[in-house]
């Protein structure tokens, strides 16, 4: 029966997702009034929304919409509309990508504003959805003279990407990773900053030996557990440097690096520029535009 329910629950978000990317396409301007990473409670007031968060990292957290409720835990996609008010209230801290789009003209939705709607699943690869509403905030931040044309094609992007998350779990049950795969990846999505997450500490978590759980990380996610985990690392360093004023050596310690020179070695590699000329670069082009 639990699984029964999980499976019509991804049908709805996967048919909300699907009918919200093809509305997307034919607008000639996407309608994204509100994109960011809350960091706190959040709420949002009654007006004519429809809004798709990403519980990205942290505690436990209640969603409600009018007396509709839902419990969030980090990779949940939570689809709502804000027609009578909407609100987050996490245990302790938490991060959550909100993108907010303006519904008032027109909508994917038929009767969007009869009822409080809330609906909230676990998504395969909440990273790289993630990296997604990323791009989306990047773009409506930049100053561009093709701003609307960026915004739009970011915006299609992140629905894409939450599409092919949501058919593949569709198709596979509840989840397309194993029991041990899915403990292991919320234990780094929970622990990314702990410098001392290794892959032993990995395997003991997912109650298999290190070659076998190697082999099975690999088989269902398609990389090694540790790439993965540095890749992680990474796109939250990418954000850092992006949105706030730590030094190197703060923003390695904050994404689980011990040594700030190992950290800017392995950046660059990755990256393809040091930290501080990736960070001078995209300050450069992703001051607000004024309204």
């Amino acid at each position: 029966m639990h699984l029964e329910r999980t499976c019509n629950k991804l049908d709805k978000v996967c048919g909300i997702v699907r009918s919200t990317l093809g509305w997307l396409s034919r607008l000639d301007q996407s309608p994204v009034v509100y994109i960011a990473e809350d960091r706190t409670r959040v709420a949002t007031e009654c007006r004519s929304l429809l809004e798709f968060g990403l519980h990205s990292w942290g505690a436990k957290t209640d969603v409600w919409v009018g007396k509709r409720h839902a419990l969030s835990t980090p990779g949940t996609l939570l689809v709502m509309n804000a027609h009578f008010g909407n609100r987050g209230t996490p245990e302790k801290s938490w991060r959550y990508w909100c993108l907010s789009l303006d519904v008032s003209r027109s909508s994917p939705l038929p009767g969007i504003a009869a009822a409080p709607m809330l609906s909230a699943v676990s998504l395969s690869d909440p990273t790289s959805v993630g990296r997604r509403y990323e791009g989306v905030a990047r773009e409506y931040a930049r100053r561009s003279p093709v701003r609307r044309e960026r915004i739009k094609g970011a915006v299609l992007l992140l629905f894409a990407e939450l599409l092919e998350d949501l058919l593949q779990a569709r198709g596979g049950g509840a989840t397309r990773h194993s029991v041990p795969i899915e403990t292991a990846l919320e234990l780094m999505q929970r622990h990314y900053r702990d410098p001392g997450l290794s892959l032993g500490a990995l395997a003991r978590h997912a109650h298999l030996s290190e070659p076998h759980f190697g082999r099975l990380f690999r088989t269902e996610v398609g990389m090694a557990p540790m790439k993965y985990l540095r890749d992680m690392r990474l796109a939250r360093a990418r954000e850092l440097l992006r949105r706030t004023r730590l030094t190197i050596a703060e923003i390695a310690h904050e994404v689980g690096y011990r040594d700030p020179a190992y950290f800017s070695r392995g950046f660059k590699a990755q990256v393809g520029q040091a930290p501080r000329c990736f960070r001078r670069a995209e300050t450069v082009s992703c001051r607000p535009t004024p309204d």
